[in-house]
C-alpha cells in the first residue's frame, strides 16, 4: 500500500513540474516570436481551462494523502491522476496547435509539436463540423479547425478562393 502512495506522489510531482517547465519554455519562445496576422491558434482560455483542471486534480490528490489516506482512497487518487492527464492533454493542445499560412502553402503544427507543410492545391475536400468549424482533408489526413480557433476565417476564405469542394 505504501508503494502505491509513493508512486502516485512521484508521478504527481513529476507531471506538475513538467507542466510548469513546459509552459515556461513555451512562453519564452512565444515572446521571442513576432506577432503574425496569418496564424490560426487556440485561445488562451483553453490553456487556462486545462491548467485549472490539472491543478484541481493534483490538489485533490494531495488532500487525499494529507487528510484521508487509506486503501479506499488510493483508487480515488489514481482516478484523479488519470483525470489530470486530460488537463495535461488540453495544455499541450493549447500551447502547440497552430496553422501558419503562407502565400501558397500552410504549416500545421499538431499538439505534439510536429510541423507539416501542405500546399493549398493538396487539399482534397473540406467538410463542415456539426458543432461549428470545419475539417480540411489532405489525402487521407485531416485537420479539424474548430469554431473557437482564433483566425479560423482566414483559412476558410483561402479555401473558398481556391474553389475546393465543400461538403455539408
Amino acid at each position: 500500500m505504501e508503494i502505491i502512495r509513493i508512486v502516485i506522489s512521484c508521478l504527481t510531482i513529476i507531471s506538475v513540474s513538467w507542466i510548469i517547465g513546459y509552459i515556461g519554455a513555451n512562453l519564452r519562445q512565444k515572446a521571442e516570436e513576432k506577432h503574425h496576422d496569418n496564424i490560426l491558434k487556440v485561445p488562451k482560455l483553453v490553456l487556462a481551462i486545462g491548467l485549472v483542471e490539472a491543478i484541481a486534480c493534483y490538489v485533490v490528490i494531495v488532500c487525499i494523502y494529507v487528510f484521508a489516506f487509506n486503501e479506499e482512497n488510493v483508487a480515488w487518487s489514481i482516478g484523479y491522476f488519470l483525470m489530470s492527464c486530460l488537463g495535461v492533454w488540453i495544455v499541450l493542445y493549447a500551447l502547440n496547435w497552430r496553422i501558419t499560412m503562407q502565400e501558397d502553402s500552410f504549416t500545421f503544427k499538431n499538439m505534439f509539436g510536429k510541423k507539416t507543410t501542405y500546399k493549398y492545391q493538396e487539399i482534397t475536400a473540406v467538410k463542415h463540423i456539426k458543432i461549428g468549424g470545419y475539417r480540411v482533408y489532405i489525402g487521407k489526413k485531416s485537420i479539424a479547425v474548430d469554431f473557437y480557433i482564433l483566425g479560423q476565417q482566414l483559412l476558410w476564405d483561402k479555401i473558398k478562393v481556391m474553389d475546393i469542394s465543400i461538403k455539408e
